[in-house]
């Protein structure tokens, strides 16, 4: 397994077996998820281009 921590690659063996196995499911989750953070990101930036210029428009805080 190979993973990237901040500056670097770092790699582990995951010996075959039941953690190998969860290894692999949760990389297959995380490339799911990734895809669909990328279509969110597509489609937000449509809504962006389509929407009108008004000053009307919510500005959703996060406090």
């Amino acid at each position: 397994m190979t993973k990237s921590v901040p500056g670097k690659t770092a790699t582990q063996a995951v010996p075959p077996g039941p953690e190998r196995d969860k290894v692999q499911r949760e990389v297959a989750n995380y490339k799911r998820f990734k895809a669909v953070v990328e279509q969110i990101v597509e489609v937000n930036g449509k809504i962006c281009k389509v929407q009108p210029l008004t000053d009307s428009i919510p500005v959703v805080r996060d406090d």
